[in-house]
């Protein structure tokens, strides 16, 4: 992000001690405070701080008080846990403790607007700095922090000339007197915001607004406005022993969080013992699987190196353009070249053009004003490229229930984008945090693109409840939607039940259906369930009926003997067993003769070798040949003649078929045997 980039605030009482050096003679006194943060001190109570906001490796984010939060500007900066700070605007000290000119907290002014000679010093959404000095009643769009000054009192690297004649020091009475003294000012292009606080006391006098703004030109500054000053003057360093604290609590102050982030002007250099294709990443570098899935997939080849010795550089910022080349090539969309360039920073031929043309068609990159292309991206902004890119209906995440994360509300500007990726498991957290205003550097980045793409996998923030989206069920007598892969249970109203995921309504006949092996209908104003399987029994039809019975055999089964010597056949899809008669035995699944149980003494049984009736000599039919499995004429008292003697085996039902030498088979031999007694006979007559 472009951020204000140096940040001076100074404080003097003696004017010879204030023009008695130069900005030159200045620097050379510069104390490292922290990252892009120094301070220094000048005799006779003169302090100067410096931020460096577009200093590679760090991040400015500047806060402005709230309505409500009128304290010391330490206290005020302390409960925010900012780096540096000052009091801001003028107020009315004597009546609605309300400030005087705009006071801007993330879009919303609390100040009072109706007064003349006010600068605003504000900030768009995205920290950028830009100085107001238009009429103030009306707050322009693009303002969304801002305090505000009076008068200015340097423009174009130089001091206005005659400002005691301004209306705000004609009013306030104040420029021509020394005092302490606060104030704000940015040199050309924005590229440094100096602050600047004198301390006034019985000792030191303080300075007059004309030598507060020689003061600031000596500094560098293009343009600048004084601020509050006498008991309210007040600068804040964080854990140091240097500042001035003002007493008094005021409504307004300016603060500063400085982020440190990864620089993208770095030194790549080899490692000695590389374990990659990169040969400045080990082997076991966190985030290595990512970046050779990367260059496995044609996304990167890296960011320079000697042939055949590629680098990836991994711990250097990754711009915005540099994203919007990776997330294109990981899409496979050929770079885009429109006649008219969609933002003004980037035009036709500049690095990434073509990559952010064509994402910008595809409406992963919202088309603007400017889109910032040297830029570190944020883990914010990343998110928001990447769930639009590789989630499908993102907006729907927008409805997530519950935060996965505990730093991005549903209220979140980016909420839908962060949980999308959350609940896709393109993203994980190891303290339930996201960190939106983390920048990233290539390896970090690296990662997301690897997870979003689907090239690598691992450790998820979110685990799913459901998997199916829109999926509907009832849950504890409730409807239950798969909301963002979670459940989400809507009441009925009293009396009202729960069937097939939604409220419904109804007598106690109807509706009625299986769930399960459960009956569930409504008795009696509630719905009741009725358990067939503790029944041994199934739901079939919003009934509980006996399951059915599988048949134990078809046509295709083959007749068989059993242990006991039994032929088992299949009879009407049952298994039976029948014995066979006498004489006859179980073999190969079928009732054959026993050997030598043939009639030698010439007796004509009409059993064809099985036993009969001897030396029957009445009139009685001795022809008809016997069933297989009967002795003789035994009678069949039923009327099945395939019921006799079957035994069901295994509640199946068979008969024993007649074998081939029964007598059934031959009828020629019942001939030629009733022929053979009447010839014995007649020859028995006649021996008579």
């Amino acid at each position: 992000m472009r951020k204000p980039v140096n940040i001076i605030f100074s404080a003097s009482a003696v004017m010879a001690a204030i023009l008695g050096f130069s900005g030159q003679a200045a620097a050379q006194n510069w104390e490292k405070v922290y990252d892009g943060v120094e301070y220094c001190y000048f005799e006779n109570e003169l302090h100067v701080v410096r931020i460096d906001t577009d200093l590679i490796g760090v991040s400015i984010f500047p806060r402005v008080s709230a309505k409500g939060e009128q304290m010391t500007t330490k206290a005020w900066a302390e409960k925010h846990e900012l780096e540096v700070a000052i009091n801001a605007n003028f107020y009315n000290i004597n009546s609605n403790q309300l400030p005087l000119g705009m006071a801007i907290f993330e879009g919303t002014n609390w100040g009072e607007s109706n007064t003349t000679d006010f600068a605003q010093f504000g900030f768009t959404k995205d920290n950028r700095l830009k100085y107001y000095t238009a009429d103030h009643t009306d707050q322009p769009d693009w303002l969304y922090n801002a305090v505000a000054g009076e008068p200015e009192i340097i423009r174009n690297g130089a001091r206005i000339e005659d400002i005691n004649s301004t209306h705000a020091c004609k009013v306030l009475g104040h420029c021509k007197s020394s005092r302490s003294r606060s104030g704000i000012c940015a040199d050309k292009g924005n590229k440094h915001i100096i602050i600047s606080t004198t301390k006034g006391d019985k000792t030191n006098g303080g300075i007059t607004v004309n030598q507060f703004a020689d003061l600031m030109v000596k500094l560098g500054c293009d343009y600048g406005v004084n601020l509050d000053g006498g008991g309210s003057a007040s600068i804040y360093l964080k854990g140091q022993k240097y500042g001035t604290n003002g007493s008094r609590k005021v409504p307004v102050s300016l603060g500063f969080d400085v982020v440190a982030k990864p620089s993208y002007v770095c030194k790549a250099a080899e490692i000695d013992n590389p374990g990659t294709v990169f040969f400045d990443m080990e082997a076991d570098h966190w985030a290595i699987q990512a970046v050779q899935a990367l260059r496995e997939h044609a996304v990167t080849e890296g960011c320079g190196g000697e042939s055949g010795r590629p680098l990836y550089c991994p711990n250097c910022g990754m711009r915005r353009f540099e994203a919007a080349q990776f997330i294109a090539k990981a899409l496979g969309l050929a770079d885009a070249a429109p006649a008219s360039p969609s933002f003004t920073d980037v035009p036709a031929g500049s690095d990434g053009f073509g990559a952010i043309e064509a994402l910008a068609e595809k409406n992963i990159i919202a088309k603007g004003e400017s889109f910032r292309p040297n830029d570190i991206i944020t883990k914010q902004e990343a998110a928001v490229l990447l769930a639009r890119a590789f989630v499908e209906n993102m907006d729907i995440f927008a409805g997530a229930p519950t935060p996965t994360f505990t730093d991005i509300p549903s209220s979140h500007e980016a909420y839908a984008a962060i949980e999308a990726l959350a609940r896709n498991c393109m993203i994980s957290s190891d303290d339930g945090m996201f960190h939106p205003e983390k920048v990233l550097d290539r390896a970090a980045f690296g990662d997301l693109l690897a997870r979003a793409a689907g090239y690598i996998t691992g450790a998820c923030a979110f685990e799913k409840k459901c998997q199916t989206l829109d999926e509907k069920t009832c849950q504890n007598e409730q409807p239950a939607t798969c909301v963002a892969y979670e459940w989400v249970s809507t009441p009925c109203p009293d009396g009202i039940g729960c069937y097939q995921g939604a409220c419904a309504e109804c007598d106690n006949a109807a509706p009625k259906a299986c769930i399960g092996n459960k009956i569930k209908a409504r008795i009696n104003g509630a719905w009741k369930e009725t358990d067939c399987e503790s029944a041994g029994m199934i739901c079939e039809d919003a009934a509980c009926v006996l399951p059915p019975v599988e048949p134990e055999c078809d046509s295709s089964y083959q007749e068989q003997c059993d242990e006991q010597g039994r032929l088992l056949s299949c009879k009407n899809g049952t298994i039976i067993a029948k014995a066979c008669s006498d004489n006859y035995v179980c073999s190969e699944g079928e009732c054959i003769e026993k050997a030598g149980s043939g009639n030698d003494d010439g007796s004509d049984d009409g059993k064809s070798g099985k036993p009969g009736n001897n030396d029957d000599d009445d009139d009685s039919d001795d022809d008809k040949p016997a069933k297989p499995g009967k002795t003789g004429n035994s009678s069949d008292d039923d009327d099945d003649p395939d019921s006799d003697d079957e035994t069901v085996v295994s509640s199946k039902e068979s008969s024993c078929a007649s074998h081939p030498g029964s007598s059934q088979h031959f009828p020629w031999v019942l001939a030629f045997a009733a022929a053979g007694m009447a010839f014995l006979r007649r020859r028995k007559l006649s021996n008579h």
